[in-house]
């Protein structure tokens, strides 16, 4: 798929505010704010008929007078508005435009349908690619691009996100930006009356700057340019989503028509788990786990199995992390005997031997390191949790320097939880400037390592070919039963 519009989207050179606005709370107002204030390189064209200029920037009272042809038009006009821009723009060469307005479906023009269907044949007779309506806008944070109304930015990172809600966007913007959670890109896709999740994962699954796509699906258009552009950006790099609509009515309320309700016993949900799975993405219920699973398939290494050992300098916070393991339909596998003689030289006489391993809540940094390394070399787990209670018996912050140092070298897949808030949040960006996950509870952490188990499941099924059909050398209907040949082939011609 070419991505020539794409880059007029993401990579623009020129943008057309169109309906720029120096009046507070307008969305043109804020745009303009978010544009120049994210440092964009490029040229920026207000375009107001009343206004010399906007927010400082020489201002111009129509499409046809701009100075140059934009590559991105930014259309925060009302929706009545918008057909005779798009002709101004399609005459200009534009191919890129960005409509803000919403309820384009519900508002009928003046030949009497509605807008939605006259804004789609205008941009295809023009071939204009259409952002929205009722988007939030575009991030590209790298770029220094802005092209939203949100009231919060995006650091620059390495994650994509895609988003059907503005609300939603707005959410994950808001939660990110406290925890250095950065964006390669941040897409708002509203209406997605033109550009859907399709061309973007098409885009995101080849961008070496995105490591993983994050996505907040409502409903799908273009089923099998979905599937396609999902399975093959699934391959290159995890993609995670959340699918909104378990409940039944609220199914109906977004009217998704690619996970319709199935006769029987069969929900819509169970239909869209298959889906998401068979395409290779990892599916979550919440936005905490949106992200707690990003934070564990990108920084943790891939995991062949679901075995989990569980290091703990106090006995309730590992049994936590068992209980929270079990309700996710998984237990902690016992210790093997070679690995149980070892860790008896080291831990206390009354150590019970079972996983989780409790070491004891005044255990030096040098138990740390000692047990990390049996664990590893015996390989008892596909992944090692390793959880700490800050206490005023033992050094925290030296704990989380020799666990990281120990993992480094003799390797490992170490997930962390250092509980707690203020008292741990040293620690952990520790953990996090070492590219080692970290968690402030067990059970975000179990959740965690139970992403990574479902991401390996559904890489399994994303990687089966289908069976070869079966031999085509069976009898036909005349071989089998030549006094019918006849018959079928009259009926055949009839």
């Amino acid at each position: 798929m070419s991505f020539r519009y794409l880059q007029s989207l993401f990579n623009p050179q020129s943008i057309a505010v169109i309906g720029a606005s120096a009046r507070p709370r307008r969305i043109g107002s804020v745009v303009m704010r978010n544009l120049l204030a994210g440092g964009f390189g490029g040229v920026i064209m207000p375009v107001n008929p009343k206004r010399d200029a906007v927010a400082g920037v020489l201002a111009y009272p129509s499409v046809d007078a701009l100075p140059r042809t934009p590559d991105l038009a930014i259309i925060c006009t009302p929706p009545s508005a918008i057909p005779g821009i798009l002709e101004q723009l399609g005459k200009r060469g534009t191919r890129a435009a960005i409509v803000m307005a919403s309820q384009l479906s519900t508002t009928l023009g003046t030949d009497g349908r509605p807008l939605d269907v006259t804004i789609l044949e205008i941009a295809r007779r023009h071939d204009i690619r259409i952002l929205g309506g009722s988007t939030l806008g575009v991030m590209v944070p790298q770029a220094g691009l802005n092209a939203t109304f949100s009231k919060v930015g995006g650091l620059s990172g390495n994650i994509g996100f895609v988003s059907q809600s503005d609300a939603v966007g707005t959410m994950v913007l808001d939660w990110a930006l406290p925890k250095k959670v950065g964006f390669s890109h941040f897409v708002s896709l509203g209406d997605a009356l033109d550009i859907g999740f399709g061309e973007v994962l098409d885009f995101l699954g080849s961008d070496p700057g995105t490591r993983a796509i994050l996505m907040y699906i409502e409903s799908i258009r273009e089923r099998r340019g979905f599937m396609a552009a999902a399975r093959a950006a699934a391959r290159n790099k995890p993609v995670v989503a959340i699918k909104a609509g378990r409940a039944q009515r609220a199914m109906h309320d977004v009217g998704d028509p690619l996970f319709l309700d199935s006769p029987g016993l069969i929900g819509s949900d169970d239909v869209a788990d298959a889906v998401l799975r068979r395409a290779g993405i990892l599916r979550v219920d919440h936005l905490n786990e949106l992200f707690g699973a990003v934070e564990t398939v990108v920084r943790s290494r891939p995991i062949h199995g679901d075995r989990l050992v569980v290091i703990s300098n106090g006995g309730g916070a590992g049994i936590m992390a068992e209980d929270s393991l079990h309700l996710g339909g998984y237990a902690l596998p016992d210790l093997h005997p070679n690995t149980l003689t070892r860790l008896r030289r080291l831990l206390p006489p009354e150590w019970n031997g079972r996983n989780p391993i409790a070491i004891r809540v005044d255990a030096p940094p040098k138990r740390y390191e000692d047990v990390l390394k049996i664990l590893c070399e015996e390989q008892d787990g596909d992944a090692i949790l390793l959880i700490h209670t800050p206490n005023a018996l033992t050094p925290s912050t030296e704990i989380a320097e020799t666990a990281i140092k120990t993992i480094r070298s003799v390797g490992g897949n170490l997930l962390t939880c250092w509980i707690g808030d203020e008292t741990a949040a040293t620690e952990r960006k520790l953990f996090v400037d070492a590219g080692i996950a970290t968690f402030d509870t067990p059970e975000n952490a179990t959740r965690a390592f139970l992403h990574m188990v479902n991401h390996r499941h559904t890489r399994e099924v994303l990687m089966q070919a289908p069976r070869p059909p079966r031999s085509t050398s069976a009898p036909t209907w005349t071989a089998r039963a030549p006094w019918c040949a006849g018959r079928w082939r009259k009926a055949a011609r009839a």
